[in-house]
């Protein structure tokens, strides 16, 4: 036991002394060596994720994430592989095997963009922590190169404010200062971010028409980080439940989006804008006739919207007439394909 302690780092003869250290080792971590010789590769990804579900503060964790990682490459499974690699930096960042995985981006460019990527609420003080983190890894793996890309920065500043980072909110501010500085009438979302005699929903609603007029990712991550400090007072609103719905509507649409539009007043409701945006949420859940339903109703009004609605309707009862001819013709040339085709990918954008 003496020789072990000895090959041990510190650090980890010091967690061995806890308790609570002993009592995590003491689950039951799946290991990937043990399935591999039965072959059951599949077992072993549902295993490791409900594992890593239900023992995130195990010392086997990072291993387990880290061994999701390794399969998911084995399998070619992009998906299996970038969510064990968010896993690894944004939940195990001090671990060796976050470490190493940052090491393995070559590029200051993709281990930012990677970062960027990774789903996460704006505003919430647990992600702000961990974003903050894997920004203070990067910075050690690449130096302040990391650092060196604006929309980035700002990133890295409101997620800094939200978990009271103040060296990193240091390390970004200056740039940013200057930047506005030179470049006022070409940053105005930067100028609302950086004002701050502008209350969080004062900066909502300039976002907001700076949204309307351009739509960027970075925009849509500055309103929705606004949104998400506002009061209940303020959330609950008639002009921010606007602002919100329209977000959802943009964003991930789905069942979410339709309830904020059916909250929203009646007189909102019917306002052909609103009966639009409701049919393009019907219409991408695959409601086409309720979509037509709102529509027709929108074409009863005046304005750039009821336009807008009349060309979507028709959109819409051109598709549905297409439609059985052109799944007949990927059927009929589906039955062309050789012994050796294994499948077909096909992508079909309207609207």
């Amino acid at each position: 036991m003496r020789f072990f302690h000895r090959l041990l780092p510190a650090g980890i003869c010091l967690l061995a002394c806890f308790p609570s250290a002993s009592r995590a080792v003491e689950v039951n971590a799946p290991l990937f060596e043990e399935y591999l010789q039965g072959g059951r590769v599949g077992a072993f990804v549902e295993d490791a994720r409900v594992f890593l579900t239900s023992n995130p503060q195990s010392l086997y964790a990072p291993r387990v994430a880290h061994d999701l990682l390794v399969v998911g490459a084995a399998l070619g499974n992009d998906e299996l592989v970038a969510d064990a690699k968010r896993r690894l930096l944004l939940d195990y960042t001090s671990s060796v095997q976050a470490g190493y995985l940052a090491s393995t981006f070559a590029k200051a460019e993709d281990f930012r963009n990677f970062l960027v990527d990774a789903p996460g609420p704006a505003g919430e003080l647990a992600f702000a922590r961990k974003f903050c983190r894997v920004v203070k890894l990067g910075f050690r793996r690449f130096g302040a190169e990391f650092l060196d890309d604006p929309a980035f920065r700002v990133r890295c500043y409101l997620h800094s404010k939200t978990a009271g980072e103040v060296d990193l909110m240091r390390a970004v501010l200056p740039e940013l200062r200057r930047r506005l500085a030179e470049n006022e009438k070409e940053e105005p979302a930067l100028g609302v971010l950086l004002d701050e005699e502008l209350s969080n929903l004062a900066k909502l609603r300039r976002l907001h028409v700076l949204l309307e007029a351009e739509e960027l990712v970075d925009l849509e991550f500055y309103l929705d980080f606004h949104a998400a400090a506002l009061t209940e007072e303020e959330r609950s609103g008639p002009e921010v439940a606007e602002i919100l719905t329209e977000r959802a509507v943009w964003g991930d649409g789905g069942q979410q989006a339709l309830a904020l539009l059916d909250t929203l007043p009646k007189t909102i409701r019917s306002d052909p804008k609103y009966l639009v945006l409701r049919a393009k949420v019907l219409w991408g859940g695959e409601r086409g006739e309720d979509a037509l339903a709102d529509l027709a109703k929108a074409t009863e009004g005046k304005g750039a919207w009821a336009e807008t609605a009349t060309g979507f309707a028709d959109g819409v009862r051109g598709w549905n007439e297409r439609r059985p001819v052109l799944v007949g013709a990927i059927l009929a040339a589906a039955k062309s394909f050789s012994g050796e085709t294994t499948g077909l990918d096909a992508e079909i954008t309207f609207f």
